[in-house]
C-alpha cells in the first residue's frame, strides 16, 4: 500500500478515491433504441393530425371528427417512453453525471442511480463475488452479470444480497469474466482501504486476505428468474 496524495494506493497502483462512470458503449443501443422511438412517435403524431390523411384503427378508418382530432394523442405515451429512455441514457453518458455514477473512497462505496443513493462503509460490506442472473421467456432467454456483495448464509438462512454492481455498466462489457474482474478489482481496493483505516487507527487486522478474496469473486452465483 502506497500513500498518494490524500488517497491510497491498492496493489495494481489504483488510488483513492476514484469516481466510476457508466461505460459509455453500453449505452449506444439504448440511444438508437429511445432515440428512434421517440422520432418516430413525433412523426406519428405530426402526420395523423395533418388533414386529408386516412386513419384506421383495427383496419376500420376513422371518420367520426372528435376521434380524428385526438387520435394523433394516442402516440404521446409513446413519446414519453422514447423520451424518458432517452435522458436516462444520456445521463448516463454525460461526463460527469449527478445521477449516475460509482464512487470509491476510503471511507467506502456510494453507488448513484437517477432516484437513489446508496452508500456503505468497506466494514460493511462483505467481499464482492460474481451473480449471473438468467432472465428466461418464451421468446428469448437473457444473461446478465453483475458483481455482488452477499452476505454468508446464517443458520440455515440464505445468503443476503446487500450489494450488486452491473458489469455491463462498470466492467467491461456484460460478461462473466468482466464480472469476475469487477468484483476482484473491488476486493483489491476494499482491502487496501481497510488495511489504511486499521493502521491508522490501530485495529488489529482481521478476516480473510487478499487472495482468500480474489478467490472469492472468482465464485459464480447463478439465479433465475
Amino acid at each position: 500500500m502506497i500513500a498518494s496524495f490524500g488517497g491510497i494506493m491498492d496493489q495494481v497502483g489504483e488510488t483513492l478515491p476514484i469516481r466510476l462512470a457508466p461505460r459509455k458503449r453500453s449505452q449506444i443501443f439504448f440511444l438508437i433504441f429511445f432515440g428512434f422511438f421517440f422520432v418516430f412517435s413525433i412523426i406519428w403524431m405530426v402526420g395523423a393530425s395533418q388533414k386529408g390523411t386516412r386513419l384506421k384503427f383495427n383496419d376500420v378508418e376513422v371518420t367520426d371528427p372528435k376521434t380524428r382530432v385526438l387520435f394523433p394523442l394516442f402516440g404521446i405515451p409513446f413519446a414519453l417512453i422514447g423520451a424518458c429512455g432517452l435522458a436516462v441514457a444520456t445521463l448516463k453518458v454525460m461526463p460527469n453525471s449527478p445521477c449516475y455514477y460509482l464512487d470509491l473512497s476510503v471511507e467506502g462505496l456510494t453507488l448513484r442511480t437517477l432516484l437513489k443513493q446508496r452508500s456503505f462503509a468497506w466494514r460493511d460490506l462483505p467481499p464482492f463475488e460474481t451473480l449471473r442472473v438468467v432472465s428466461k421467456s418464451d421468446e428469448s432467454t437473457t444473461t446478465t452479470f453483475y458483481a455482488v456483495a452477499m452476505e454468508p448464509a446464517r443458520d440455515g438462512a440464505k445468503p443476503r444480497e446487500i450489494l450488486r454492481i452491473s458489469a455491463s455498466e462498470y466492467g467491461v462489457k456484460n460478461s462473466e469474466q468482466s464480472a469476475i474482474d469487477l468484483a476482484a478489482r473491488l476486493n483489491r481496493l476494499r482491502d487496501a482501504a481497510l488495511q489504511q483505516l486499521r493502521s491508522g487507527s490501530h485495529e488489529p487486522s482481521a478476516g480473510s486476505s487478499p487472495a482468500d478474496r480474489d478467490a472469492q469473486a472468482s465464485r459464480t452465483v447463478i439465479r433465475m428468474r
